[in-house]
């Protein structure tokens, strides 16, 4: 019998990778691994995500970005946003409709997403804010159910945002809304968002500091995709972090996420 030595990183990745990958497929939780294995730094969870999406193999249609702004970054220690992977079977349009089954603890959060009209494929070159701006070719709305297959609760920090990044950066599902109007003329770090559950408002909206930018967000994924190799395809939505505090979400009731005058919606259905 093969004996897995902590000190090898590859065999490390590996184990985490193939647990995940289980969880992904068959359902349930994973219980939270010994310190040894789980990822020490971003670096390390961004290789068992890498690891764990050539596992499933599951068709993409962009990605998700959390951690976005000044704020979240201090409060967590981590200097720079997470970025996991949307696959197509876990995305729909509004309004979306889940299975509650398929979730552990879900968090709401309505989320400003890009939907690129060019690629940004890896180059060695960094890229600009100006380059993104220049692949978009439209700002929609966008409802992100985070979620996580450890066995522990991030919000109440039973466990780390590194290692909810291994585990696809809390990829649960995503809702695509409609084009925000005026895209190209608004600052969308400024764009009012409001969260209501069954009617009723919640989750504090986040401007400024709290919010981040955008397309500086979209810009840092574009390099730490190339760093890996990798790289947004045209046509790729990406979801740039909550604009809000996020909202656990509420089985059985719909969720409505307002941008301004427009709404995207959601409900997990009991």
């Amino acid at each position: 019998m093969r004996i897995l030595r902590v000190h090898d990183n590859h065999d490390k990745i590996e184990k985490v990778a193939s647990a995940l990958a289980a969880v992904w497929r068959e359902g349930g939780v994973l219980p939270v691994m010994a310190e040894e294995w789980l990822p020490v730094d971003m670096t390390e969870a961004f290789a068992m995500q890498d690891a764990l999406h050539g596992k499933l193999g599951y068709e993409m249609v962009g990605w998700k970005l959390g951690i976005t702004s000044p704020t979240g970054q201090k409060a967590t220690g981590i200097p720079h946003p997470m970025i996991g992977r949307l696959y197509r079977h876990v995305v729909q349009n509004d309004p979306g409709r889940f299975p509650a089954s398929g979730f552990r603890r879900p968090v709401i959060e309505g989320e400003i997403t890009l939907r690129l009209g060019k690629a940004l494929p890896a180059r060695e070159t960094p890229y600009t804010d100006d380059d993104v701006r220049d692949a978009l070719s439209e700002i929609i709305m966008g409802i992100d159910i985070a979620d996580t297959r450890w066995d522990a609760n991030p919000m109440a920090g039973e466990v780390s945002p590194i290692v909810v990044a291994a585990d696809n950066g809390g990829m649960g599902g995503f809702v695509v809304g409609a084009v925000i109007p005026d895209w190209q003329n608004i600052d969308l770090a400024a764009l009012p968002v409001q969260v209501e559950v069954d009617g009723v408002p919640a989750g504090e909206l986040w401007t400024g500091d709290a919010r981040g930018d955008p397309i500086s967000a979209v810009c840092w994924a574009a390099n730490e995709l190339s760093r890996r190799g990798l790289g947004f395809q045209a046509g790729d939505i990406v979801s740039t972090g909550s604009a809000h505090e996020p909202v656990p979400a509420t089985l059985g009731v719909e969720t409505v996420v307002r941008f301004s005058r427009s709404k995207v919606r959601v409900t997990l259905e009991r």
